[in-house]
């Protein structure tokens, strides 16, 4: 659960406390819109599910003037395109992974950094304090509102029969899939295996084809993509965090009035909290159901983690001069007071 929040979120979280969103007021200016929100997962996936809860909550908090569809499995793009679109202002919204806005936001690089997040509870102190803001503030800079964080979770390795991985030394030679982010594509290279950009949509094909050995994904896309039907090998790693994101065209955002932004925010934040105790809760079920669909899992030894992060420790300094030592040293001394507070 979220540690440290705003005064809103907390109204808003705690039970029995009420609020008053601009509809209540008979001079609000709350215009008939309809959203188009563009998502890449299936309509069960837990980041989906955060759209729904989103779109319930946008009606219910505007009177029914103010609606969203979603548009799952990637109907209306994938994530570059849908981000694309959403900058030149002709997409509404979509539910994305931040890492894909590094290209023109290299910040939101530095939250893939290997082994940075030790729990969930870190995770969510840096995503809502100071840090998330700076990487909000450059966002709209770019053309797009981050409404809400979401998350996609903890990442782990899972493997081609007889290739599995059970030691640092296993990631040797092994061609794993990797998103196309230069902190991801250093991080597989760095562990000694050979890393394959490819689309996320490519994958289950090309792992079914052997054309890779292996690649990382949360538990949840595990589950729901079927993955273990071709890749029955799963080493717990936890070796990045993933975040995302509900995300709003600024063109259009713009253009809406003071009342509306205020319903979408509040929506927003509700929904986020929301999708990320669910992620979590998926999560923490997803690993009995792989299991029991035959999956071998490897629960990789502190031993096996520490090799992995020492060969790891130049990645990790290679980005942060790119990055910005700054940006990075600010994000780990955040990191250091959450660390401190909770020992």
């Amino acid at each position: 659960m979220v540690k440290r929040i705003s005064p809103l979120l907390a109204a808003l979280i705690v039970p029995g406390v009420m609020y008053f969103s601009a509809i209540g007021n008979a001079s609000a200016q709350v215009n008939t819109h309809l959203f188009r929100i563009s998502a890449a997962n299936s309509e069960t996936h837990p980041q989906n599910q955060g759209g729904f809860k989103f779109a319930e909550l946008l009606e219910k908090k505007s009177g029914g003037k103010m609606k969203a569809k979603m548009f799952s499995n990637g109907a209306l793009g994938n994530d570059g395109q849908s981000m694309a679109a959403l900058q030149g202002g002709s997409l509404d919204m979509m539910i994305g992974t931040l890492n894909n806005f590094g290209g023109t936001v290299k910040e939101t690089l530095a939250l893939e950094f290997p082994f940075l997040f030790k729990s969930a509870d870190e995770a969510d102190f840096i995503m809502d304090g100071p840090i998330g803001k700076k990487i909000k503030d450059k966002m709209a800079e770019k053309g797009i509102v981050d409404l809400a964080f979401f998350e996609l979770g903890f990442r782990h390795f899972h493997t081609r029969k007889g290739a599995p991985i059970k030691t640092a030394d296993d990631f040797n030679g092994k061609k794993l899939r990797v998103q196309t982010t230069a902190v991801y594509i250093d991080l597989v290279n760095g562990l000694g295996a050979n890393a394959v950009p490819m689309g996320f949509n490519e994958t289950y094909t090309a792992l079914e084809q052997g054309t890779i050995d292996g690649m990382s994904n949360p538990l949840i896309n595990m589950v729901d993509g079927k993955f273990y039907e071709v890749s029955p090998n799963l080493a717990i790693t936890n070796h990045v965090y993933q975040p995302s994101f509900l995300g709003m065209s600024k063109r259009l955002y713009d253009k809406l009035t003071a009342d509306e932004r205020k319903i979408i925010e509040e929506a927003a934040t509700e929904a986020g909290v929301y999708q990320r105790k669910l992620s979590r809760d998926v999560a923490a079920k997803s690993l009995d159901q792989l299991k029991a669909k035959g999956v071998t899992v490897t629960v990789l030894p502190p031993a096996e983690l520490d090799k992995m992060r020492d060969r790891l420790k130049p990645v990790i300094e290679k980005h942060t001069q790119q990055i910005g030592p700054e940006f990075v040293g600010e994000m780990m001394s955040e990191l250091q007071k959450y660390r401190s507070a909770h020992k």
